[in-house]
């Protein structure tokens, strides 16, 4: 879509905007039609784990205040954390 729009842009029109205008209605209308058509897939329905009893483990694990210390304890972590802040 962006590259299209700048195509359009420089070669077919005097405003610069109306072709990225032009070219995001096929992209809006793309949308629409996959969000009616897919489902999301169940959270990690895909992922078959077993433990060495050979019954499957469901994952219902939740990050605690321990965990969560334990992360943001690293100044790695909040580096990251922090780039991702606008």
């Amino acid at each position: 879509g962006a590259g299209a729009g700048q195509f359009l842009a420089g070669y077919m029109s005097p405003d610069w905007r109306t072709p990225f205008l032009i070219v995001s209605i096929p992209a809006i209308v793309l949308v629409v039609i996959y969000c009616g058509t897919t489902r999301e897939p169940k959270r990690g329905g895909a992922e078959m784990v077993y433990d060495e009893n050979g019954d499957q483990i469901i994952n219902d694990e939740t990050i605690t205040w321990e965990k969560f210390k334990a992360i943001f304890s690293k100044p790695t972590a909040i580096l990251i954390f922090l780039q991702g802040l606008p």
